[in-house]
């Protein structure tokens, strides 16, 4: 099954519990009770994100030491390739050319404050409660949160890396975090009111 942007090779066992385990090479397994219902386990998924989350960017963060130009944009995989005389980030059919790492870092952060403000535009007018302080800022182990009592949000930078469709429902995510602060039935039906697709949009 597809998660978020991860995908979990799902095993039903006669197990007690949900067991959710990352290997070495960075797959996911998941070890579900028979009989178990879909949204208990979406529930047990959704409390351990965090942590699944954290543990397979350690092993991202190993595997692909080796790999170190090989960079997302938007959904995409490309090479980066560092030209000192560059003018700009160009981007190719496989590859990203900018004349330095650190360009190419400012380039996807400026593209991912230009998708997030326009999906932020589009969505909040839907979800209609006050906003008093939006962040983009670089998060390790989450995409986006919200403080519903102090109506922050904050948004990863890092999104940049993922599809505009997946970024377009991280964004109404956190906005309806800011009507219901728990991941309640409620809580998905207005999102899904506002984004029929959202789930086509959490597998990526």
């Amino acid at each position: 099954m597809k998660f978020y942007e991860f995908e979990i090779k799902e095993s039903k066992k006669a197990v007690k519990y949900l067991r959710l385990k990352v290997g070495q090479s960075g797959e996911i397994s998941l070890s579900i009770p028979l009989r178990t219902k879909e949204n208990h386990i979406l529930e047990f998924l959704e409390k351990n994100l965090e942590w699944l989350r954290k543990t397979s960017a350690k092993i991202k963060a190993k595997n692909s030491a080796k790999n170190e130009n090989q960079v997302e944009f938007l959904g995409l995989n490309y090479e980066l390739i560092i030209d000192k005389k560059a003018s700009g980030v160009s981007i190719e059919l496989f590859s990203i050319k900018a004349a330095s790492k650190a360009d190419f870092r400012r380039f996807c952060d400026q593209k991912a404050k230009e998708l997030l403000n326009a999906s932020l535009a589009r969505f909040a007018p839907l979800i209609a409660r006050p906003i008093n302080h939006i962040s983009f800022k670089h998060m390790r182990t989450r995409w986006g949160s919200c403080n519903k009592a102090k109506g922050y949000i904050n948004l990863n930078l890092d999104l940049i890396t993922k599809k505009k469709e997946f970024i377009e429902y991280v964004v109404l995510h956190e906005l309806a975090h800011l009507v219901y602060a728990n991941h309640s039935k409620d809580f998905y039906a207005l999102i899904s009111k506002h984004m029929p697709d959202y789930k086509a949009r959490i597998k990526g």
